[in-house]
């Protein structure tokens, strides 16, 4: 194989929230745990559509004569408002702002704890506006989000755009620092919130509430209803009305750290990092809230579980062991535990880019009564590196993508929540309700991984199609199991069948089944190599995904797969034997663990020459990236 795998990443915005295509359900990329508050949907076309906008009309299209008003609440750095931009805006404008029909009002919806830059983006878009291109300047920041969401500043790239405007770049320079716009969009943050908007996108069509990333279907067959001088139903009712709670997952805690009463009717279990800053902001503002009102009070124990991200925080994993190094030093004892994970948390900008970072965490323990010489030996023997690697890999069965993440009684709940979400959540565990949609990681949080320093193996892939010279080389790690992977097998795999065709692209599947989660995705997986030693990987392949409802969940689907077997006219004793005996399962799970290694956390991922692509992304994501490796 060439060496063409570049050192190139991305960051992409969150990823990875379920889309379910029903009619108006709550996507939203904010507070993602908690449903939205049907109670405070606005009742008239009023609501939430006034707030302060000092670039006047600049954010609206449309005729202001038009019947209909869409007040738009956006986040720059969201990827379902990207998406919707992408995918549905079109529509509407071509068939109902263009004709006069309908117009559009956009509203800031920055949601700084998961979207750090989105608060600057929306900045430049209004600079952008003072100068007369507002639209200009929304559409690069949407068109180009992966480019910008992932930088410490994006000041320069945004400035870059001004100029490609035309738009005179000192000015807008100036503008950017200036804060001039900050409580104007803190006004549409607060007239949102006062309307019911909890998440983005979301929209109100006079005064009706519609939540998430709709297909264009939907907005149209709502604008045509309101536009005949009908009304609305509210269709988000629904999606808003609690669910029972779902079959919690039963997280082993025997030997975990514990804090509180072990006999508390409550389990709050942590999933965390110690080099990751959110969880570092968990523990400082929502930590010493949660523990007075549910730990200290013997309504819920606290049990941490180590999921450190080495490939963006490479000091983490040392990190997790100091901690279970002094706890074995200390007696065993979870008090001095939780002191070092105090201390490393409050510390964490001291060691967390340091050399010297086990010199540091001696230190700490020090400070707390450990034996220096007794701590070093711990972490230097690394004794406990198994075990903070087994909780990793449980978290991932799990469906642990990021950190922070949490199960309440056995329902997830990601990210570093303000208390306030957390007592809304507790509270509607406690009353058998779920907390669901549930909520999926948020990779924007995260740093940007680092970069590959080597090609990825191609010896143990399950399947490999197109011309191994090819300048790209596309590598898929997939559970044939996963939703997310069924819709990229759907929709976007065979867009890039003629990149694969034509010789530009290499494309290459590895396996990573998340067990616990997908308990059927390992065997699937066997099947497919079953298939692959009969030259029908990529067949089976394509039965899988295609008749994944048929199969998942079912305690008959081996018998399944050797039906599909039958299908493709495989010798089926030979298929039969090969799936019995498992011969295909230890590549199948060092294929998991190679994808751990690189830093995959879920499904699908893609390596695309070595830059990093998690998620189930467009074909416009592929595109971009296949174009850059081909530039290098």
């Amino acid at each position: 194989m060439p060496n063409h795998l570049r050192s190139t990443t991305i960051r992409p915005a969150a990823l990875a929230a379920l889309l379910i295509a029903l009619l108006l359900i709550v996507a939203a990329c904010a507070a993602p745990g908690l449903p939205a508050n049907p109670a405070t949907a606005p009742t008239s076309p009023a609501s939430g559509s006034e707030s302060a906008d000092t670039t006047g009309d600049v954010r609206s299209k449309g005729s202001a004569d038009a019947a209909v008003t869409i007040v738009e609440y956006s986040d720059y750095q969201c990827p379902f408002c990207s998406r919707w931009v992408d995918e549905t805006y079109p529509v509407i404008l071509q068939e109902y702002i263009d004709t006069g029909k309908v117009r559009l009002e956009f509203r800031d919806f920055p949601l700084e704890s998961l979207h750090p830059n989105a608060m600057a983006a929306a900045v430049a878009a209004r600079c952008a506006g003072e100068q007369g291109d507002y639209w200009g300047m929304h559409d690069r920041l949407f068109g180009n989000q992966s480019q910008w969401s992932g930088v410490a500043d994006p000041s320069e790239i945004f400035s870059g755009y001004a100029g490609e405007m035309g738009l005179d770049t000192a000015a807008f320079a100036a503008c950017l620092t200036s804060g001039q716009f900050d409580e104007a969009i803190a006004q549409d943050l607060q007239a949102g919130q006062a309307a019911g908007i909890t998440g983005t996108p979301s929209f109100l069509i006079n005064g009706n509430l519609v939540v998430g990333a709709q297909p264009a279907s939907v907005f149209q067959q709502a604008l045509d209803t309101l536009l005949a001088g009908g009304t609305l139903t509210d269709p988000n009712a629904a999606a808003q009305e609690p669910q029972q709670a779902p079959e919690p997952v039963d997280i082993p805690i025997a030997g975990a750290p514990l804090k509180g009463d072990p006999n508390a009717p409550m389990t709050i279990v942590t999933y965390s990092d110690y080099q990751c800053p959110f969880c570092s902001r968990f523990v400082d503002q929502t930590l010493p809230t949660l523990l007075q009102e549910y730990i200290d009070s013997g309504q819920a124990k606290l049990v941490f579980k180590d999921f450190p991200l080495e490939s963006i925080h490479p000091n983490a994993q040392k990190a997790a062991e100091a901690a279970r190094c002094v706890r074995e030093l200390a007696g065993g004892g979870d008090d001095s535990y939780w002191a070092m994970h105090d201390a490393l948390f409050a510390n964490q900008a001291e060691w967390s880019d340091s050399r010297s970072a086990t010199t540091l965490f001696a230190g700490y323990a020090s400070e707390i009564g450990v034996d220096a010489a007794a701590f070093n030996e711990c972490l230097t023997s690394d004794r406990f590196a198994e075990a903070v690697q087994a909780d990793l890999v449980e978290g991932l069965n799990f469906g642990v993508q990021g950190t922070p993440t949490f199960f309440i009684d056995g329902q997830p709940f990601v990210g570093a929540q303000p208390i306030q979400n957390f007592r809304q959540a507790i509270a509607m565990v406690q009353e058998g309700l779920s907390i669901a949609p549930p909520p999926q990681p948020t990779p924007a949080p995260e740093p940007t991984p680092v970069p590959l320093t080597e090609d990825i193996p191609l010896d143990d892939a399950a399947g490999i199609k197109g011309d191994p010279n090819a300048p790209v080389v596309i590598v898929e790690y997939s559970d044939y199991q996963c939703p997310f992977c069924l819709r990229h097998f759907s929709e976007v795999l065979p867009k890039l069948q003629p990149y694969i065709d034509d010789g530009t692209v290499l494309y290459v599947f590895k396996d990573f089944p998340l067990t616990s989660i997908h308990p059927q995705a390992p065997k699937a997986a066997e099947a497919a190599r079953c298939a692959g030693d009969q030259e029908a990987y990529w067949a089976m392949h394509d039965l899988l995904f295609q008749n994944q409802q048929q199969w998942s969940g079912q305690a008959t689907s081996v018998d399944i797969f050797k039906g599909f077997a039958g299908q493709l006219k495989l010798n089926q004793a030979t298929f039969d034997q090969c799936l019995d005996s498992g011969q295909h399962a230890a590549v199948v799970e060092a294929n998991l663990q190679e994808g751990l290694g690189y830093g995959v956390r879920g499904t699908p991922a893609f390596f695309i020459n070595r830059t990093l692509l998690p998620g189930a992304y467009p074909i416009e994501a592929f595109q971009q990236l296949i174009q850059e490796a081909q530039s290098q």
